[in-house]
């Protein structure tokens, strides 16, 4: 293997109820990137560190075991179950999540062995207790690779009828972005982090650059189907770049931010600028949704 790059975050077993009406269940969350890692990063060791319910062990190992170049070296089990997610879409890419949250957070102690020789870490929130802040501040102080995050479930919170429900605004956001070199939210998850009112392309420019004064090198605001807009800092100035796709129709759309963050580190990994690893990523995104990139994401 060439190098080695660490992925963090949460399993989960996921009741898809697409918009073409097929239903199905499989592993989700962190397992998309998983695969998508494995697939895209095919001289690279992947090392998921994760927490997974023990009812779940055996299928869980079985998913990793089909994924030829996945350690389950740090993995770890604990009594119960998986976390569990009911995907509803209402069209072809808006949805309802309902969710119900079963592990806890991931420990330092379970990461901090492990960062030396680490080529990049992925560090993908499924839940909003993946990583506590302490936890996060820590291993961003401790390892200086390739830090990438997507704040995704971060943001989210169970409400009392159990649906998975955006924050108005994340405390200490600014924080929780200087601990990163790259970021990745959507375009409804921007103005969630930040609490800014954020009504038009000039105001996502701007929310965008004061998320990169924060410490991040580059940050990913992704459209879905539309692509994304990517700011980033380069010779002192900051930069923006939007990607566009050519017109197509998703099937699927679950799991497309996943592939998207995993090929956007790919890229870097092969040497790409951001722009390029943003034009790489949007693409993988959209043959996902298309159904041209298949990941082995087995049916349970």
């Amino acid at each position: 293997m060439k190098g080695r790059v660490m992925v963090i975050g949460s399993p989960v077993i996921d009741e898809v109820h697409t918009y073409s009406g097929r239903t199905y269940r499989s592993f989700g969350g962190i397992a998309y990137t998983i695969a998508a890692a494995s697939l895209l990063l095919p001289e690279y060791e992947i090392f998921p560190v994760v927490l997974v319910g023990s009812e779940e062990r055996e299928e869980f190992l079985k998913f990793i075991d089909g994924l030829p170049n996945v350690s389950p070296e740090l993995l770890m089990f604990e009594d119960g179950v998986t976390n569990r997610n009911r995907l509803i879409y209402r069209d072809e890419q808006e949805r309802d999540e309902f969710f119900e949250l079963r592990t806890k957070p991931i420990p330092f102690s379970a990461v901090k062995p492990h960062l030396d020789g680490m080529d990049a870490i992925i560090v993908n929130f499924i839940t909003p207790i993946d990583l506590e802040l302490e936890t996060m501040k820590s291993i961003s102080m401790a390892y200086k690779g390739l830090l990438y995050g997507d704040i995704h479930s971060l943001l989210r919170r169970v409400s009392e009828n159990g649906r998975f429900e955006l924050l108005r605004s994340l405390p200490d956001w600014n924080r929780w972005a200087s601990f990163f070199d790259v970021l990745q939210m959507n375009h409804m998850e921007l103005p969630a982090f930040t609490g800014f009112d954020i009504r038009d392309p000039v105001e996502f420019r701007m929310a965008s650059a004061i998320v990169l004064s924060a410490g991040p090198r580059c940050l990913n605001v992704t459209f879905g189907k539309k692509g994304s807009l990517l700011a980033y800092r380069e010779g002192g100035e900051v930069l923006f770049r939007e990607f566009s796709n050519p017109e197509h129709e998703p099937i699927d759309p679950t799991g497309c931010g996943d592939v998207f963050g995993a090929a956007f580190v790919a890229a870097l990994l092969s040497g790409k600028s951001c722009p390029e690893a943003a034009e790489f990523a949007n693409l993988k995104a959209m043959e996902k949704a298309t159904g041209r990139l298949k990941l082995n994401m087995p049916e349970l």
